[in-house]
């Protein structure tokens, strides 16, 4: 029976450029090449509170949430 690793990586930028684009692309090959396969992507936003002169805001941050898995090679 197979046995399979994951690796879980939390890409903290948008992808609002090109040149973002390639960067995703290009670590999205780079695990490739080492053999990891994609199983899910999602995105996720993170709200926090921060406290300034005018009071209070909110904070958005946003992550693309994706997890690889390969199978399992014992050494």
């Amino acid at each position: 029976m197979k046995k399979w690793e994951y690796e879980t990586v939390y890409w903290d930028s948008a992808i609002s450029s090109i040149e973002d684009s390639d960067d995703f692309d290009q670590m999205l090959n780079e695990y490739g090449s080492d053999g990891w396969e994609v199983v899910s992507m999602t995105h996720q936003v993170d709200s926090s509170a921060i406290s300034d002169t005018n009071g209070v805001s909110s904070v958005e941050t946003y992550s693309i949430v994706i997890v690889f898995k390969r199978e399992y090679q014992e050494v």
